[in-house]
């Protein structure tokens, strides 16, 4: 999970949002491949402006690591 600090530092405009030219470079660093990226960028990206605020990212996370709670609960019964 990306911390705010670090998101902040990806936009580089400061217009707080990133761009996917602005995300990209931090999964590269996480060994995320370029399909991966863009495919969670456009996940994450939930009103489709071709940007993702914080509050986006945040509430995607959120709701990913629910449905792996949920499915591991599940699992494990």
């Amino acid at each position: 999970m990306m911390d705010e600090r670090t998101f902040q530092q990806l936009d580089t405009n400061q217009r707080g949002a990133l761009s996917y030219d602005e995300f990209d470079p931090w999964c590269k660093g996480q060994g995320i491949s370029d399909r991966d990226a863009r495919e969670i960028f456009e996940m994450v990206d939930r009103d489709g402006d071709g940007l993702v605020t914080y509050k986006e990212l945040v509430s995607a996370f959120e709701e990913s690591k629910a449905a792996f709670e949920e499915q591991s609960g599940a699992q494990g019964r």
